[in-house]
């Protein structure tokens, strides 16, 4: 008489694909998670080279960067308003980086330096792949390109005037 069942071997077979199949989906989902957070990281360039801009209409020139550090690099240290002079009449509330923590391999938050006349906005990326639409090469303002962005080095450059 045979015994209906599942051998040992056929169990650790099936967990085994099943493990498999798991690990696959867990890291696809992972790379769509970078890619999200990518995707916001561009918008928040976006978003604060507009406000920077309706600043700039306003104002006549870029709020200015000395007051942050001794570099005259402002970062995004999840405070409410780390762009100074940059208020809710400009954006309603300045984006921070989705990653306070950090990257491995990155330096997280958002940069932004001002000397009045020109700005540029840094951020850390995870994927280099499909930074820039256009992929265009960076170039600091003072080169004479301005309002475009550029990938080097893992981060991601938004450059005004």
């Amino acid at each position: 008489m045979r015994r209906r069942g599942f051998t040992l071997i056929e169990l650790l077979v099936v967990i085994a694909i099943i493990g498999l199949l798991s690990s696959v989906v867990l890291a696809s989902l992972n790379a769509a998670r970078s890619k999200a957070r990518d995707a916001y990281r561009r918008s928040s360039l976006q978003q604060l080279s507009v406000a920077l801009e309706l600043y700039y209409d306003t104002n006549g020139r870029y709020p200015l960067s000395t007051s942050c550090r001794a570099d005259a690099w402002c970062v995004d240290n999840q405070a409410t308003t780390w762009i100074p002079g940059l208020t809710s009449t400009y954006i309603s509330n300045q984006p921070h980086d989705v990653t306070p923590s950090g990257i491995a391999g990155l330096v997280p938050f958002h940069y932004f330096s001002s000397d009045g006349t020109h700005f540029v906005l840094v951020t850390s990326m995870e994927n280099a792949a499909g930074t820039c639409a256009g992929g265009k090469v960076f170039y600091w303002p003072w080169d004479g390109v301005s309002n475009m962005c550029g990938w080097w080095g893992g981060y991601l450059y938004v450059v005004g005037r």
